[in-house]
Parts: C-alpha cells; sequence; structure tokens
C-alpha cells in the first residue's frame, strides 16, 4: 500500500513538473515505489499461494507488468503528436496504483507474517481459505510448523532478527544456495540484454533504417506479453528449470542471428545521430525477427522463472533474500541502462550482442549445473532439496512425485464433490 502512495507521489510531481530535474525527482520517487511493489509482490504471492498454483500466481504478476508495459507503449503511440502527450500519459498512470491501493483493503496479510505476530487464529482462518480441502488437523500441523520455523531466528528486535538473518543467510549452507541462485538467475534477467531493447528498442529500429520504430517497439512489447501469457499455462506443469533449458538455448540462438545481422548493417554513431550503411532491406527484417524471437525466448522462461525467488528461501529469511535477488535485479537493470548506448557506439551492435550471447551461454551452463526443479514443492520442502548441494536429480524426481500427489487429490476432490451433489 505505501509503494502505491509513492507511484501517485511521483506522477504528481511528474505531471506538474516544468523542468527536467523536477521530472528526475518524481522518477526518483517512482523509482522507490517500484522497488517495493517488485519485491513484495512476488514474496506475498509466494507465502499465500498453494504450491501447484504458486508459479502461475507468480506469472500473473509479470503478465500484468508485460501487459502494462504493452498498454503504457500503445497509449504514448497515440499520444506521440499531442502537445503536451507527456503529462496525459503520467497522469493516467496514477489510476492503476489507486486501484491496487483500494484493494489492498480487501486482502489479508499472509499466515506466515500472523504467525510471526502471534496471531495465531487470523493465520488458521486464512489457511483454512487457501486450503478449503484440507482437515482441521493438517492446518493445526501446518500452524506448528510456521510457529517452529518462525522462533528460529533469534532476536527480540527486528534490527536483532536482521542481523542475525543477514548471518544466517550467508552461513548455513542451503540459504547460501538458495541466495546464488536467487540472484544468480535474476543477474541473468538483466545482463543477457532484455532490458536494452524494452529500454532502447526505438532507438535500434530507427537506426536500421524503420521510420516508424514505435510501432516496431509496440510488436517487440506484444510479444513479451503474449509469451508470457504461454508461460501462466505451462510453468507449474513443464517446470521451472525445464523452461529454462529451453528457452535459453533458443535465446542464444537468436543474439546469434542478431550479431550476424548487424555485421552487415554498418551503423556510425554521431552524436545522437545514427549514420547506416549496408542492405537494411534485407537484414532489416531478419534483426526484427531475431529480435522478436529473443524476446518470446526471454518471456516464457527467465523473463519470469527468477520471479519465484521467494520459494527458494525459509521463512526465517525469505524477505531478506527475496531483496538481495531483487536488488540484484534492479542493479542489472541500471548497468544494462547506463552502458547499452555507449557499448552500441564503442563495441558496435554486433560485439554487444555477442557479447550478450556470451553471457546468454555462460547463463545455460549455470543452470544446467546448479538449478534444480522446485515445481509443486511446499516452500518447506525446498530446503530440504538444497541441503548437501544442489540435488538436481532429486529435485526433479521430488517434483514428480509431488506432482503426482497433487493429481490424485485433485481426482479425489472431484469425486468428493460428485458424491456430495449426489
Amino acid at each position: 500500500m505505501f509503494s502505491n502512495i509513492l507511484f501517485v507521489v511521483g506522477s504528481v510531481i511528474q505531471c506538474a513538473s516544468q523542468t527536467v530535474w523536477t521530472m528526475i525527482v518524481g522518477r526518483f520517487v517512482m523509482g522507490f515505489g517500484v522497488g517495493i511493489g517488485s519485491l513484495i509482490a512476488p514474496l506475498y504471492i509466494s507465502e499465500m499461494a498453494p504450491p501447484r498454483f504458486r508459479g502461475r500466481m507468480v506469472v500473473v504478476n509479470c503478465l500484468c507488468i508485460t501487459g502494462g508495459q504493452l498498454v503504457a507503449y500503445a497509449i504514448g503511440a497515440g499520444l506521440d503528436k499531442v502537445h503536451n502527450g507527456w503529462r496525459i500519459i503520467v497522469g493516467i498512470s496514477m489510476i492503476p496504483p489507486v486501484i491496487q491501493f483500494v484493494s489492498f483493503f480487501f486482502l489479508p496479510d499472509t499466515p506466515r507474517f500472523l504467525i510471526s505476530k502471534n496471531k495465531v487464529e487470523r493465520a488458521s482462518a486464512i489457511l483454512h481459505r487457501v486450503h478449503p480441502t484440507a482437515s482441521p488437523e493438517l492446518i493445526e500441523m501446518k500452524v506448528q510448523e510456521l510457529q517452529h520455523l518462525n522462533n528460529s531466528i533469534p532476536g527480540d528486535t527486528v534490527i536483532a532478527k536482521l542481523a542475525n538473518g543477514i548471518k544466517e543467510i550467508h552461513v548455513v549452507p542451503s540459504n547460501f544456495r538458495a541466495l546464488i541462485l536467487a540472484c544468480g538467475l535474476q543477474g541473468i534477467q538483466q545482463f543477457t540484454g532484455f532490458n536494452s531493447l524494452m529500454y532502447f528498442s526505438g532507438t535500434v529500429f530507427k537506426a536500421v533504417g524503420f521510420n516508424n520504430s514505435t510501432a516496431v517497439s509496440l510488436i517487440v512489447a506484444g510479444t513479451n506479453f503474449i509469451m508470457t501469457i504461454c508461460a501462466f499455462f505451462i510453468i507449474d506443469r513443464v517446470g521451472r528449470r525445464r523452461m529454462l533449458l529451453l528457452s535459453l538455448p533458443c535465446m542464444l540462438g537468436f543474439l546469434v542471428l542478431n550479431a550476424v545481422a548487424f555485421h552487415f548493417i554498418d551503423i556510425k554513431f554521431q552524436g545522437n545521430d545514427a549514420i547506416v550503411r549496408g542492405n537494411t532491406d534485407v537484414w532489416g527484417p531478419v534483426i526484427i525477427v531475431g529480435m522478436i524471437g529473443y524476446v518470446g525466448s526471454y518471456s516464457v522462461g527467465i523473463g519470469n522463472v527468477p520471479w519465484q525467488q521467494s520459494e527458494m528461501f525459509p521463512q526465517s529469511v525469505r524477505g531478506l533474500g527475496a531483496s538481495y535477488a531483487t536488488a540484484t535485479n534492479w542493479s542489472g537493470s541500471l548497468v544494462i541502462a547506463s552502458t547499452f548506448l555507449t557499448m552500441l557506439k564503442t563495441i558496435t551492435p554486433t560485439g554487444t550482442f555477442s557479447l550478450f550471447a556470451a553471457l546468454t551461454l555462460v547463463s545455460f551452463i549455470f543452470v544446467v549445473l546448479c538449478y534444480p526443479e522446485l515445481s509443486n514443492l511446499q516452500l518447506e520442502e525446498v530446503q530440504k532439496v538444497l541441503t548437501g548441494g544442489f540435488n538436481i536429480k532429486a529435485s526433479v524426481s521430488m517434483a514428480k512425485k509431488r506432482k503426482q500427489v497433487s493429481h490424485f487429490k485433485k481426482h479425489i476432490d472431484v469425486e468428493h464433490e460428485h458424491i456430495d451433489q449426489v
């Protein structure tokens, strides 16, 4: 709710700005809201959602982000020629946070948070709502488990618990492996170059000869949105690990295709202008196809899986671990935003996309060697997987068994419902 307040305040400052620095201040305030929201939303969802729906629920969050980007591009294109149209765009951005702020009045706190505040009865009631078919005995066992986990971090104050949590996340091997995985995936999400396209797609397409670069940018944003919808339907069925192992090689192939295409289009930058030499009629469409393919591959895999970060950590350090991972994401975003145009000028577009391809190859090796399958597992079961190593084979087997059990329970629930109706 606080992040939504920051969104509105930032929008008001930007909408009323008369100087560049006032605009920057407004963006700065809104940036705090983005940082808070991007951490809390996946964390809240992962603690509330049942295991078999957790992946899809976090993807819903990503789906709203990519859908919002698409709508923003469309509104921007529609108001591009309108006098002071940018003020209208910024003004419109106040509407979603106001709606979201009001919506949060109807949402409960998570059971894990309530138990940390000794509100056991309210936590039990919410668990019953989330798991309506669970028996009272199972709910009571879950409450006791959460109470035990909540007491695992010593300290009487928030500062003391934070200090002990920082120590535990680095000292306990399973926690540190989770930290490596969460931060590693968020780093991969940024340093394979996707946000460079989202931030500067119009610049890139204009450089290769497309005058209506905004329309092409809309296609990129639309691809991102559509493939995120695909990820929603398959993430809990296919599995996080398999999605990454399929999407990363596709990303690599399309990045190499872009690097080759840019080799045949000589682009020289002079100030803010780009001088293009080469056959853009042939290689320009190849670049568009390569970028759309890259965006699609990214969106279905590394664009969504890292935001499942909260499921890797135990309750005692979950918020802290998610904070580390989210900070890694936005640090990478800052680096990419600050260096992409400079890389285009200094090492050429071919060198830039070749660098992203090399980082994608390293990322694929990292996933093959280190990332276990966490789909369908209880949050507390994930720690068993990460104890004693990354245990990739064991995690795949455990996730498969859990999926079978989940399907069986779903079948039994349907049978019980049918019997009740009879």
